[in-house]
């Protein structure tokens, strides 16, 4: 008896698999759709994986297998299905805000408002109700979208560019009406975050590159100052920061090189070696009436300040001030 009841379920289960191994990618992903629909999330992600191994270029179905992955939590899985879009779809505007709240998930909010410029760049609407904060399961993601276009509001009334300072007044009043968040809610986020979200942007710009942890220090607080209380004082702050940087690495490139001369067998009477070392020494007058500093090469020859990782931090916050900055120092 136990024989044949062992047979009887090797049989279902062979019928059953044979069942599931004939089901069409068509069919699989009708299937994954009622399960999105009716919030059956982990359901959904199955039958889009059936989909995905029947078809792999079905990028429909990475991309709905990535949102149900953000609902339940897989902001890793999330964020790779959403890669794949990104890849074949480059302008698909709202795989760039899913993958944008998949990475505030992770507290990558830097990424996050990153995707969130680019979706809306590209022409996302977040307006009539499709952003939502109040139900949503990861709040401080959705804020840093309205933190986003505050912040957008903040530099552009700076440099006095009206026309970006309506658009942005407008998209955020009507946001606030969706969402139910006020404007001292946005800017109480703003300020309380600002200065952390800078903080992982400088991070991650110049992982990898040697430079003095003090120096790391004040680039993030120029920044922060700025964008805190975005005057003139706290502008030319950061005009004076990229010139200090580009300053103090002309004077290290000119000195290594000098050495590296020397070591040929040229002297500092040689032509070349002389207007290396008048640029070497402009550069260090230039810094002292910057900084007051005695900037010495010879401790400095490893650091790496390159001002193109600060424009790219500024170039992340806000083109129009990265640009502006760029064509007022060079």
């Amino acid at each position: 008896m136990k024989k044949i009841l062992v047979i009887v379920v090797l049989l279902f289960a062979i019928m059953a698999q044979n069942i599931f191994a004939q089901t069409t990618a068509s069919e699989w992903f009708e299937k994954a759709g009622e399960y999105l629909t009716n919030g059956d999330w982990n359901n959904a992600i199955t039958a889009y994986t059936q989909v995905i191994s029947r078809d792999s270029s079905n990028l429909d179905a990475y991309w709905l297998r990535g949102h149900a992955h953000s609902q339940v939590g897989n902001y890793d899985a999330a964020i790779t299905d959403f890669n794949i879009v990104v890849k074949g779809a480059p302008d698909f505007q709202s795989v760039y805000m899913q993958r944008g709240f998949s990475y505030g998930g992770k507290r990558m909010y830097h990424k996050a408002i990153a995707d969130y410029r680019t979706g809306l760049e590209k022409g996302y609407d977040p307006t009539g109700g499709g952003w939502s904060v109040a139900n949503s399961p990861n709040v401080p993601s959705s804020m840093w979208l309205l933190g986003l276009i505050h912040m957008e509001i903040v530099v552009n009334r700076f440099l006095g560019n009206s026309a970006v300072v309506t658009r942005n007044e407008n998209l955020l009043r009507t946001l606030c009406n969706d969402t139910n968040v006020t404007r001292a809610e946005i800017e109480t986020f703003f300020r309380n975050g600002i200065r952390g979200l800078i903080s992982d942007i400088v991070d991650e710009e110049f992982r990898g590159v040697t430079v003095p942890a003090d120096t790391l220090i004040g680039v993030k607080k120029v920044i922060g100052d700025f964008y805190l209380s975005p005057t003139q004082t706290t502008y030319n702050l950061l005009r004076r920061e990229r010139l200090v940087l580009a300053s103090k690495k002309l004077i290290i490139q000119s000195h290594n090189t000098i050495l590296n001369a020397e070591l040929f067998g040229l002297t500092r009477n040689d032509e070349g070696i002389r207007d290396l070392v008048n640029t070497m020494n402009n550069s260090k007058e230039q810094l002292r009436e910057l900084t007051g500093e005695n900037f010495d090469p010879v401790n400095e020859r490893t650091h790496n300040y390159d001002p193109d990782n600060f424009m790219r931090v500024l170039g992340s916050l806000s083109r129009e001030l990265g640009n502006k900055i760029r064509a007022e120092t060079r």
